[in-house]
């Protein structure tokens, strides 16, 4: 693992129980951990939903290994959130990394 690629900081948040401005308990996303990760583009494609046309970009952040993150957390980078989709932990071949895909929905033009 090259630790100098991991240069991307990144936040892993959960979806949880959370305290709102007047102090009642609600639902929502806080932060679980903040990490350095090295991004890298997988591909884009095209997606159309009802009447909406965008695009689903994937997305690969590797970060050191790790056992405590799994596929109901989402990833936020530079404000942009990234659904995770799969998590594979590796610890062989002298490589003790994980690698966590992730896709990003933009919405593009809607058909009128």
């Amino acid at each position: 693992m090259d630790a100098g690629s991991m240069r991307h900081r990144i936040e892993i948040q959960v979806y949880s129980d959370i305290e709102n401005e007047v102090g009642e308990m609600t639902k929502g996303w806080s932060t679980y951990k903040k990490l350095w990760a090295e991004k890298k583009q997988l591909r884009g494609s095209n997606t159309f939903e009802g009447n909406k046309e965008g695009i689903e970009y994937t997305y690969r952040f590797k970060v050191r290994y790790r056992e405590d993150l799994d596929e109901s957390m989402r990833i936020v980078h530079k404000g942009i959130i990234y659904d995770i989709k799969h998590i594979n932990p590796i610890n062989e071949l002298n490589l003790y990394e994980t690698h966590i895909d992730c896709v990003h929905h933009k919405e593009g033009v809607y058909n009128e």
